[in-house]
């Protein structure tokens, strides 16, 4: 006798069985208050060691004149040229230069 074949729904409801099981066994992360994943930060960029993030978002045609001063100056890195920015901020307010 001839083996029943299997509908195409039952594959899917297998899998998903089968991924359901995946999820129920998988530890929970450790985040910490800020929502970051410290095993992930933990493993990050040694040269991210005790250091942060600090950002901000700009208009397009600022972000365009930062690429154009970024290649003109050697193609330098944005951290670079950010660090650079901001000793020159301190600077201006009287604080000591970091980098």
């Amino acid at each position: 006798m001839a083996k029943a074949q299997k509908t195409l729904a039952d594959a899917l409801n297998e899998v998903m069985e089968q991924n359901i099981e995946q999820v129920e066994q998988t530890p929970l992360k450790s985040v910490n208050n800020t929502g970051v994943d410290e095993k992930s930060k933990a493993e990050g960029s040694p040269g991210r060691a005790n250091k942060k993030h600090l950002g901000g978002y700009v208009d397009l045609a600022t972000w365009q004149q930062w690429n154009i001063l970024r290649i003109e100056q050697d193609g330098r890195t944005t951290q670079a040229m950010l660090e650079e920015a901001i000793n020159d901020l301190f600077l201006k307010y009287g604080k000591s230069s970091i980098a």
